[in-house]
């Protein structure tokens, strides 16, 4: 007797287990080292004692510094999750039932809000 669970794929429009991919294992594989590498680079870039001075981290006023560094992660992140392309498409990697999937969702909100409001994230933004 086959098991049913509750569709979700609308929560997620696509995957990064499998998928469609018209490019080879070579050219995946390099597009997604791409993508990794402007995430690293720009971090290092923005990690430098010179743009730290430029965009006023050791100042006491206004400073641009934490809120670019936050922006700039999110849309790289934004760029790894949106672009990447799957390698082995003819396996699966995990497999978690449905009915797992919400309760680790709303776990992972309640951890991220908590987490927020620990570290105050509002000054890690540089927002207050």
């Amino acid at each position: 007797m086959k098991e049913e669970f509750p569709n979700y794929a609308f929560l997620a429009k696509k995957s990064i287990d499998y998928g469609t991919n018209e490019w080879g294992v070579t050219e995946s594989l390099l597009w997604n080292a791409g993508l990794l590498l402007h995430f690293f680079l720009t971090h290092i870039f923005l990690a430098s004692t010179k743009v730290k001075e430029i965009l006023g981290m050791n100042t006491k006023g206004l400073s641009l510094y934490r809120t670019l560094y936050n922006l700039q992660s999110v849309f790289c992140l934004w760029l790894i999750m949106e672009y990447w392309k799957p390698v082995f498409t003819d396996m699966v990697l995990w497999n978690l039932p449905a009915k797992y999937i919400l309760p680790f969702t709303f776990f992972g909100i309640a951890l991220q809000l908590f987490s927020e409001i620990s570290i105050d994230a509002f000054n890690l933004l540089g927002i207050s």
